[in-house]
């Protein structure tokens, strides 16, 4: 029968040390336990979502412009609002609006503005533009003007909007820079025209608002 050595600096351990070793060892992996444990809640943490506001438009209210010609009535009515809504990301704000169908054009596009500025009788004066298109998704933007004359400003310009086609939805994330820190009146219109160009249209529109004044951050 074939003996297997031990290395060199094997050494015994005693009952009591290994008592001892066994302690360690489970100590030890309860606080990996733990660590582990807080690892998602702090990730959870950082990611997190609060809802600010959401609004909701009628069906069928879309405003055509029989004047301008160039596409069928269901292209026009395509940008129907549905729903708006904005929400809290950690640095920034996503508005995300729903229209009736969120489709892949050519020659025109789809857009979506939101008009930003302080109550009425506030002190604090400012106002801020953003805009965004699922056709032209790379070219969104947003503004923040303060005081009347609006010569300091902030500028977010370019941003990339997120297209969800099947659910026809088009969502933008705003820095908080470009948004203000105080309550806000804020307007939504739908368009079917040109995005960031004024070569024609819009052929159609529609509009929506929140109720009251929201915290945009």
């Amino acid at each position: 029968m074939r003996r297997h050595a031990w290395p060199r600096r094997f050494s015994v351990v005693t009952s009591g040390e290994m008592t001892r070793s066994r302690a360690v060892a489970a100590l030890a992996a309860v606080g990996l336990l733990a660590t582990a444990a807080c690892v998602p809640a702090a990730a959870a943490h950082s990611s997190k979502r609060e809802a600010l506001a959401s609004a909701r438009d009628p069906r069928g209210d879309v405003r055509i412009h029989q004047r301008i010609r160039g596409l069928s009535m269901d292209e026009r009515t395509s940008i129907d609002l549905t729903k708006v809504t904005a929400e809290a990301r950690g640095s920034a704000t996503r508005f995300t609006v729903q229209i009736r169908d969120v489709r892949r054009t050519r020659g025109w596009d789809q857009m979506v503005f939101l008009n930003i500025s302080n109550q009425a009788g506030s002190d604090n004066v400012f106002s801020g533009s953003v805009g965004f298109s699922p056709q032209a998704a790379s070219s969104s933007y947003a503004y923040l003007y303060f005081g009347a004359d609006g010569t300091d400003f902030e500028s977010c310009d370019p941003l990339r909007a997120r297209v969800s086609w099947k659910r026809d939805l088009v969502s933008l994330d705003v820095p908080r820079r470009c948004l203000p820190d105080s309550e806000a009146e804020v307007r939504v219109q739908s368009l079917t025209g040109y995005f960031r160009s004024d070569a024609g249209g819009p052929w159609s529109s529609d509009r929506a608002r929140f109720a009251s004044a929201i915290r945009l951050r």
